[in-house]
Formats: structure tokens, C-alpha cells, sequence
């Protein structure tokens, strides 16, 4: 067999050797002493087989405590794996690496103990088969939580003050359910009280009332919790946003309407909006995370071009693998806005993720400002 180290220490891609003949094909998915030689575990606890449709993403998974490793092999069909340094204080937190695993290929990918695994499947159907090295625990399930950070971003435009989504409502830090209901039970607030876009601005200067205009990306209330606070600003939403946040059932889709169905003025856009008309701000329509999903390019004098990709782009691993998030609205609208996201970022634009926690650690703050 094949043993091949990936990027990521620990991780490995593993190609059994393959034997045919006119009876069809043979090869051996584990052996003790062959495997343990490779430096790969020799014990195992049980062993697992999912069987999922195209498109279906599975994880991110991992436990924490009595974290697991994983042996992944698909049997039949298609898939993309992924795995995700998850381990306090590793120089390579964050970082992952992916592999095509199919039955065709037969290769495998080992997912070591403090590493977080998922999948997408690519063919009709996959049948994927792993061995884990310690059993289920439901106390110590993370699957696909993470901490990530809200932003919202002021751009000053000679023509007036723009702010670029709201964040959380302030009373999320005290009481989320209160605020957001059983929408807690996916989505948990767990920013500091007093930490919040108000305050933000106020620190640099800026108070509510300085703010012309609000662009609202999409209606989620981490998106635009703020927004009554700002009386005096235009709203700028995309309609077809509107629309699916006044459709039966809209909670359900995570709208909630105190947050963002007020008495303030809407200027609802149907496609690309020039704010200005001087191609410093443009509004793109970005479907998929929601319908009216919308981004913001934005041509600064010395620091170039950003595009604001709000939850089209929520973390840079979704450009990076295609993997689509399991959030998504529609997945075939989603795929031809990341196609966009792609074409903007070949033109020079700096992509500003969503929620990526390892980009927020980069990006200029408050009065670090962007020129």
C-alpha cells in the first residue's frame, strides 16, 4: 500500500494496493501489522457505514473531550473529505486538508484524534465506510459548532456615511433566548455584554445618527439585529430578501421580524446597485445563503479593492474546498455566486468573509481604518 503525509501532521492519505482479475477486484481496507508499520492505529473500537445522496454534506464532527480517530474509506460511490486541525494550541489550527475518495480509487484518509471530519458527496449515491478508534459520545459531540465573529463595517463615502450590516441586537449578551427564541438551540450568541455596533462606532466617534445609509446583506439577526437604532438611515435590502423574510413560516428559515421589520425607510434594489454612482460602493446580488443574499465591492484610494461577501462567503474554506455550508437556501444558486466571488477575487478584490474567525485576527479594527 500507499501511505502519503499530507500538509497536516498526522494526517495521511492511505492507497491500498488493488488486485484484478476477471472475477472483478480484491483488496485489503485494514491489517494489523501492515497498517500499524504506517504508524496507524491497531486497535479500533467500531466500526461505522453511512449511506447519503449527492450534495449531502456530513460535519464538520468531532468530540472533545475523548476525541476520536477516523479511518475513512468509501465503498462506493464519490466523495470529497475534509480534515480539520481542531487542536488547542497547534501551529496549524484552523488549517485543513481535503481528498477524493471514491470506490473506484479506493484510497482512504486517516483523521487523527483532535481533528474534526466531514464530507460532500459527489456521485449519486456514496456509501462510506469508517473505523473509529474510541466510541460515540453524545456529552462530547461538537459537530459543527465553532465560535465566529459578527462584523459590520463602516465605509465613508463623501455622499454619506454607509454601514455595512448591523450585528447582534445588544440584548442577545443578556438573554439570547429571549431575544432570538428556539433559534438559540443552532445559533448561540456568546459576545460579551456592552460588546455590540453601537458601542463600536461610538468609540471611533461616530454616533447612530451619523449613519446615511444601512446595506442589510441578507435579514438573519446576527445580520441586522441592529438596525432600530438607526432612525435616521435608507435601508438598502434586496426585494426578493424581503420577500422571504415576510413568507409564511419565516422564523422557521431564522427571520426574525423585530429585528428588522420597522418603522424605517427601505429601499428595496432588484439587482446591481452603484450607491453613489461613482463605482466606489456596489451592491451584487449574491443568492443561496438566502435569496437576497448581497455583497458590497468596495474601491478604496490606497488599499484597493474588498469585496464584503457577507454568508456567501461565511469562511474562507467554503471558496477553498467548495464545500457548500449546510445552511445554504440553494445550493445550485449558492454555487454560481461563489463562481462570482471567484471571478471578483481574479480581478484583484480582497474577499471579506462572513464569520471567519482566522481572517477577523488579520483584518484592521475601530480606528485601524482602511484608505
Amino acid at each position: 500500500m500507499k501511505v502519503e503525509r499530507t500538509s497536516l501532521s498526522g494526517v495521511s492519505i492511505i492507497t491500498p494496493e488493488v488486485h484484478t482479475d476477471d472475477r472483478g477486484s480484491f483488496r485489503e481496507s485494514w491489517q494489523r501489522s501492515r497498517y500499524g508499520d504506517a504508524g496507524l492505529p491497531t486497535e479500533w473500537w467500531q466500526d461505522n457505514v453511512s449511506i447519503s445522496r449527492r450534495g449531502v454534506l456530513r460535519g464538520l464532527h468531532f468530540q472533545h473531550p475523548n476525541p476520536q480517530g477516523k479511518l475513512v474509506t468509501v465503498l462506493r460511490g464519490e466523495i470529497l473529505d475534509v480534515a480539520v486541525d481542531v487542536r488547542a494550541g497547534s501551529p496549524d489550527f484552523g488549517r485543513f486538508v481535503t481528498a477524493t475518495l471514491s470506490g473506484e480509487n479506493g484510497r482512504q484518509l486517516w483523521v487523527p484524534e483532535g481533528f474534526a471530519h466531514g464530507f460532500q458527496v459527489l456521485s449519486e449515491e456514496a456509501i462510506v465506510h469508517y473505523k473509529v478508534t474510541r466510541p460515540y459520545d453524545p456529552a462530547a459531540d461538537r459537530s459543527e459548532t465553532f465560535d465566529a465573529p459578527v462584523s459590520c463595517v463602516l465605509l465613508r463615502h463623501r455622499q454619506g456615511n454607509v454601514l455595512f450590516d448591523t450585528g447582534c441586537h445588544p440584548a442577545v449578551a443578556e438573554n439570547p433566548e429571549a431575544r432570538w427564541g428556539k433559534l438559540v438551540r443552532v445559533m448561540t450568541p456568546v459576545m460579551p455584554q456592552g460588546v455590540h455596533v453601537v458601542n463600536g462606532l461610538k468609540a471611533i466617534g461616530v454616533a447612530t445618527d451619523d449613519i446615511d445609509v444601512v446595506v442589510c446583506s441578507h435579514l438573519h439577526p446576527d445580520h441586522c439585529g441592529c438596525n432600530a437604532f438607526f432612525k435616521r438611515a435608507t435601508f438598502v435590502i434586496h426585494e426578493k430578501e424581503i420577500a422571504a423574510a415576510r413568507a409564511p413560516g419565516a422564523e422557521m428559515s431564522g427571520y426574525l421580524a423585530q429585528e428588522w421589520d420597522l418603522q424605517v425607510k427601505i429601499d428595496a434594489i432588484g439587482g446591481e446597485r452603484d450607491l453613489f454612482g461613482d463605482n466606489r460602493i456596489v451592491l451584487v446580488p449574491m443568492p443561496g445563503h438566502t435569496p437576497g443574499t448581497t455583497g458590497a465591492l468596495v474601491a478604496l484610494e490606497r488599499s484597493g479593492m474588498f469585496f464584503l461577501a457577507s454568508d456567501t462567503v461565511s469562511v474562507r474554506a467554503t471558496i477553498d474546498t467548495g464545500i457548500m455550508p449546510r445552511n445554504t437556501w440553494n445550493a445550485d444558486a449558492l454555487k454560481k455566486s461563489l463562481a462570482e466571488v471567484d471571478r471578483i477575487e481574479k480581478s484583484g478584490a480582497r474577499i471579506i468573509c462572513g464569520h471567519d474567525a482566522a481572517q477577523w485576527d488579520t483584518l484592521r479594527k475601530g480606528p485601524d481604518v482602511y484608505d
